[in-house]
């Protein structure tokens, strides 16, 4: 297995293995019967660098032709994505920008079909079943694999911490360090934003590992082409490179699960993988109404389902310091919201599960509160704009 490490090298690789060219003086390098896969992962910002997404994108060297059409449009049409989130290190989410105020995490954000979890334990399984493809024209046999990453070192840290065995899969030809094709003369940017900018490409849903290996593969493809086919990248009157990665989110879509979660009340999980945070235990996969857990803030004189003692007692230390206009609620009363004000009330004596608040008593005058979560008490299914406030 090669690993290039300079621009002619890549670019050898890459033009033979597409059928640009057959004059490659790397040894054992031809037109390849293999899947071009790129590769980019995203880890934790912080000092664990905790690897919480992989995303891949491949495209069948098999079934492509020579010509790849305007912007590599009919290459990149033909592009399978991956998007692999790992469902212990759903928690790891960080609000750190780069210098250009992009958040450093946007897991949620894939783009290009529909993002998976898969446990820590399985992902390794998984990335083994993207990248052994059984040969149907030789039975007992696996497609060669051309392996692509954007700066190569960090994918290749990222698989050692996972412990993955890349180089034990046995199928994997080479791996091409695609940063080392942007590096020419002339060019002071060979970062992925920089390349993006100069094919005129929005670069918002950077920094989500799905997005950012379709990214790659349309740059990649590109700089291969200028090279060898710059032809195909003459301003079309209708085809852009931004135009042909729009197609692909089209082609990709696939409408979101509408299995509702019972923990969190959204569409596409169930409460088994459910990451929602509970307030009182700060595990996951269960809010406080649910939780089995006793925290020391929360009255046993009162259903704790339905009222945050926690916020009670902010609301008293406000009142005494001046905060809060509002006399501090008794023990007796629930705190709600409504619309974008507080209020404090008496529930009614007759049902737990009615509807109405009566006797709302607005409380104004507070100049900053608690973060807080809000969780209906209403039953599963009913919209309502009543929302009881519980803490965080």
């Amino acid at each position: 297995m090669f690993v290039t490490t300079t621009r002619e090298e890549g670019m050898e690789v890459l033009a033979t293995a597409l059928g640009l060219t057959n004059l490659s003086s790397i040894e054992g390098v031809k037109r390849l019967d293999a899947l071009y896969a790129e590769i980019d992962t995203e880890s934790a910002v912080n000092k664990s660098g905790t690897v919480t997404e992989i995303g891949i994108a491949v495209l069948d060297l098999r079934t492509i032709s020579t010509d790849p059409g305007p912007h590599a449009s009919k290459w990149m049409a033909q592009v399978k994505t991956y998007h692999i989130r790992i469902v212990e290190h759903a928690d790891c989410v960080s609000r750190i920008s780069d210098r250009r105020g992009n958040f450093l995490w946007n897991a949620h954000g894939f783009q290009y079909g529909r993002s998976e979890w898969v446990t820590r334990k399985m992902v390794n399984d998984r990335l083994a079943d993207i990248l052994r493809v059984r040969d149907d024209s030789q039975p007992g046999k696996f497609r060669d694999v051309l392996l692509a990453a954007h700066a190569w070192k960090n994918e290749e840290d990222a698989l050692k911490q996972l412990g993955f065995p890349l180089r034990s899969l046995g199928n994997v030809r080479g791996i091409v360090d695609t940063q080392t094709l942007a590096v020419k003369p002339g060019r002071t940017r060979s970062g992925l934003h920089g390349l993006l900018g100069e094919a005129q490409v929005d670069t918002t849903g950077m920094h989500n590992a799905g997005n950012d290996a379709v990214l790659q593969k349309l740059v990649t493809l590109r700089e291969v082409l200028a090279e060898y086919k710059p032809e195909v990248l003459i301003n079309h009157p209708w085809i852009s490179a931004e135009s042909v990665l729009a197609d692909l989110k089209d082609k990709l879509y696939r409408p979101a699960d509408r299995t509702r979660c019972n923990t969190c009340g959204k569409y596409g999980h169930n409460e088994g993988i459910c990451r929602r945070i509970c307030s009182g235990c700060r595990q996951f996969g269960h809010t406080r109404i649910r939780c089995q857990a006793s925290p020391p803030w929360i009255d046993d004189d009162y259903p704790g389902d339905y009222y945050p003692g926690w916020m009670r007692e902010q609301w008293r230390t406000r009142h005494a310091a001046g905060w809060v206009s509002d006399y501090p609620p008794d023990d007796d009363c629930v705190i709600i919201r409504l619309g974008n004000q507080f209020f404090h009330t008496y529930p009614p004596a007759e049902s737990e599960d009615t509807q109405e608040f009566p006797d709302l008593a607005p409380a104004s005058g507070i100049r900053r509160r608690p973060r807080v979560s809000t969780a209906k008490r209403v039953e599963p299914g009913y919209d309502s704009d009543y929302d009881i406030l519980d803490d965080i």
